[in-house]
């Protein structure tokens, strides 16, 4: 599957559960789509293969050659003691044999279990060697960024309704239809019960005498509707509003307006995004430095090449 410096990355290496993975969503990938998921989770995995090769040549070349061995044997040792423990759980297997059996069935051996297990640690403590976890992050920084991203700690304005519902479908034509619900509406009018008269309509709700449930602001597909539920004073009676296939009457019955979390209450969630952020353009900056440093081959490159090169050809202005 690719090259990454002297080491080589192998089908079986990344392609263990994918089908898994796909059977468990099968319900959710329709049939033409089955082999473009299989291909878009190998390439996913093996980007972040690569990744890991990438740092782990990068500790290789940096820790002296006399120590080396002895770090990878201790990782090992943690895979013999815990990581088989760990995987034979997660097979839901009760013996070495059982969980050897299991792995071949998918593709993959314990021997090549160890080996990525010994290669993602190393990566990972590696890492930490190479990027500032702990740079300070100021009030002034946390503020900045809850003002810059505000959206992130709202609630959309929500409300509660209820409706009388008469559709087309259900009338000789149009105007019947709205004939019969401006008499509902009258009837409303003149003082009858709303959830009595929305049970004699039609509509899923009409059981529920037209009660429904919290909705958010801009999720309904008939603008119309919307525009009322959320502009409407709580408590009054909407005109007729028409919709592609129904006439509706509908009456908000509660409404919460946009929420907003208080930065006070929100910083170490901040924190804590402020801190990925940063660690996460430290580490994209890292690798591509490996990038430029190790040689890097894969089955995709020309595939790449190919729709990068399309891409020029229909939009020059953008290169």
């Amino acid at each position: 599957m690719a090259r990454v410096g002297s080491l080589v990355i192998l089908y079986s290496e990344i392609s263990a559960g994918v089908d898994e993975i796909i059977e468990t969503n099968k319900d959710n990938i329709p049939d033409h789509q089955v082999e473009a998921t299989r291909k878009h989770l190998l390439k996913q995995r093996l980007k972040q293969k690569i990744e890991t090769m990438l740092i782990y040549l990068d500790a290789k070349r940096t820790i002296p050659p006399e120590g080396f061995p002895q770090i990878e044997a201790s990782i090992e040792k943690q895979f013999e003691s815990a990581g088989i423990k760990d995987m034979m759980k997660r097979a839901k297997v009760s013996s070495r044999a059982e969980l050897e059996a299991r792995l071949k069935a998918m593709g993959t051996s314990l021997e090549r279990e160890k080996r990525n297990f010994t290669h993602n640690t190393l990566a990972k403590q590696w890492v930490r060697e190479q990027i500032n976890f702990d740079e300070e992050i100021t009030h002034t920084q946390m503020l900045e960024w809850y003002q810059r991203n505000l959206a992130e700690f709202e609630s959309p304005a929500r409300t509660r309704w209820e409706e009388i519902k008469v559709d087309f479908s259900s009338h000789s034509s149009k105007a019947a239809a709205r004939a019969a619900i401006a008499a509902m509406g009258n009837r409303v009018m003149r003082g009858e019960a709303f959830s009595k008269v929305a049970a004699e309509a039609d509509g899923t709700t009409a059981s529920e005498g037209g009660r429904r449930d919290w909705i958010e602001q801009g999720v309904l597909a008939c603008k119309e509707l919307d525009r009322a539920l959320f502009g409407l004073p709580q408590g009054q009676l909407s005109p007729i509003i028409e919709s592609p296939t129904s006439y509706y009457i509908v009456r908000v019955t509660e409404r919460q307006q946009v929420t907003r979390e208080p930065f006070r209450e929100v910083q170490a969630t901040i924190r804590g995004k402020i801190r990925q952020e940063r660690t996460g353009k430290q580490l994209k900056a890292y690798v591509e430095r490996l990038r430029e440093q190790t040689p890097v081959w894969t089955i995709y490159d020309a595939e790449e090449e190919a729709a990068a090169e399309l891409s020029r050809r229909q939009n020059p202005s953008r290169y």
